[in-house]
This record gives C-alpha cells, structure tokens and sequence, in this order.
C-alpha cells in the first residue's frame, strides 16, 4: 500500500470553532460555531506517527486514524476582531474592550482535510485554548493575497472535558448515504450537521427544525416592553436558537433585542407591530405573532 509521508504543514478547510460556555460531564453547552473563511494553514505540535493517518502531519491511505494534541496555525490572516476574542478580551457594548487583562476561553475546533483519493476526513476537538507567541500576536509571512504579514503561531492545545473526551473524527464516504446514518443523503446534509453542532454526532442523523411558534402578549402600551418566548420543534437535536425581529413600528424607540424582549417607543404611532423568531439552524422556519399597540 501506498504511504504519503507527512508534510510540515498542511492546509485544512471550514476552520470553524465555537465557545464552550459551560459543561458538566457529557453535557457541554457551545456558542454559536463562527466559519473561518478560505484555507488555513496549520502546523503539527507531534512527530509524525508513521503507520496511520494523522490529521495535523499529513495523508497516509490507511483506515486506522489517530489525532493529535494541537496544532499551529501558520498564516490563518486572522482578523483583529476573532484574535481578541480567542485571547478572552471581553466585548462591551458592541465593541471590544482591551482592558490589557487576558482570560481563559475554551474553544471547540473543527475542520475538514481532504485525503488522496478526494473524499474528507473531519476533525473536531471539543475542549482547547489559544495560545499566542507574542503578546501582540507577532507577524510572519502573508497568505497568499495578504496585503501585509499575519498573526504569528497561534497555537491551539487541547484539553481533556469532564467526561475525559478529547476529541473525534469521521470520514465522510463511510457515513454519507449509509442506511446507518438516517437522512445523511449528501456531504452538504453532513457538513451542515458536523460544523452546525458540535455535540452532533453522524448516527443521531439529520438534524431539523419542523415548526416555530411565538408567545406572548397579544397587547402593548406604548412606552413599554413585553418579553416574548419561541417555541422550536426539532427532531434529531439541532440547536433551538432563533434570531428575534420585529417589524411594523414607526418610532426609532420600537425593537426587539436578541432574547425576544419588545420595546415600544413611547411615540408609536403603528396600531400593529410583528414579532418573528427564525430557527438559526433552519432559516426557512419561523413563528410570528402580531401585537396590538395602544397609545399611551
């Protein structure tokens, strides 16, 4: 059999990762996974392991896998925005504060590597942290198309969970169409399910969202606020997030926040206003209600 000797550094797409905001033992809670557009170059953190498929040290065409513990990113041309927030820099109204105070954020890690034969094998590393080689976060050479250096060796260690689960990996032409695997019909179906949701796995099957429904007060004041609750019906256990809109107001006072709370400005002159929440996995199921508005 054909060995393809590893390479120093390899280039992986749909770099996606997302916060881990709480977990106790097989129950971990993420934030919304975040998409790390193009290719991203990473770096081994190990030796090469010579007689199986190592994600982060290259392509061997053999069924077993192993993983490593980390890897680096080499020129990720990573925008300012995602360095401070991998560094823990707390956002204070809809900005960053740099307070010069570094803390501890845990990240889940997923990626995709295409193999020799052009299918992929998928990687997903529940529990790491950054890490960073200057406090700045140095430069090195540009990608390609990079009008100036990038971020120097951001690193990523992973780390054990509460459950002692590091981390898994799935190839896709063994799951993609199986009878196993119910509703992963395309890679499109499986991609959306592996980066969507990180506490998926292939044999809980396709993730939907059938139905949307909004509850609330049918009646408002001008001048006040009512809180508004989304009710999602899911099978297969995809994330019950919505995003809140609102429409019909008149008054630059009137709106809804991201947790379902409707403000009614006190010079509302809109006799109706229409509260919507659309399923974040399933933009094409929402749930509206419409509310009355009396002047105050």
């Amino acid at each position: 059999m054909t060995e393809f000797k590893p390479r120093l550094q390899i280039g992986v797409s749909k770099y996606t990762y997302a916060e881990l905001l709480s977990e106790n033992g097989q129950t971990r809670v993420y934030g919304q996974p975040k998409l790390l557009r193009g290719t991203v170059s990473i770096a081994p953190t190990d030796t090469p392991v010579s007689e199986n498929f190592d994600g982060d040290d290259g392509v061997y065409e053999v069924l077993s896998a192993v993983t490593n513990e980390g890897h680096t990113l080499t020129n990720a041309g990573l925008p300012t925005a995602v360095i401070r927030e991998w560094k823990g820099l707390p956002v204070k109204s809809g900005g960053v504060l740099d307070d010069g105070k570094l803390r501890t954020k845990y990240f889940c890690v997923m990626y995709r590597l295409m193999k020799t034969d052009g299918t992929y094998r998928y990687f997903r590393y529940f529990k790491g942290a950054f890490s960073f080689s200057e406090a700045d976060g140095g430069t090195t050479r540009p990608s390609s198309g990079a009008p100036r250096p990038q971020t120097k060796e951001i690193t990523y260690s992973l780390l054990s969970c509460d459950d002692d689960t590091k981390k898994c990996f799935a190839d896709g032409a063994e799951i993609i169409g199986k009878p196993e695997y119910p509703g992963i019909t395309s890679q499109e179906i499986f991609e959306k399910n592996f980066f969507g949701n990180p506490n998926w796995y292939p044999e809980d099957g396709d993730q939907t969202v059938t139905n949307v429904s909004v509850s609330g007060a049918a009646d408002i004041l001008a001048g006040d606020s009512e809180q508004y609750t989304a009710t999602v019906t899911a099978e297969n256990g995809p994330p019950e997030t919505v995003l809140w809109t609102g429409a019909g107001g008149s008054s630059p006072g009137t709106g809804i926040s991201e947790n379902g709370l409707l403000s009614v400005g006190a010079d509302e002159t809109a006799a109706e206003l229409t509260v919507t929440a659309t399923s974040s996995w399933d933009e094409t199921k929402s749930g509206s209600l419409t509310v009355s508005v009396t002047a105050a």
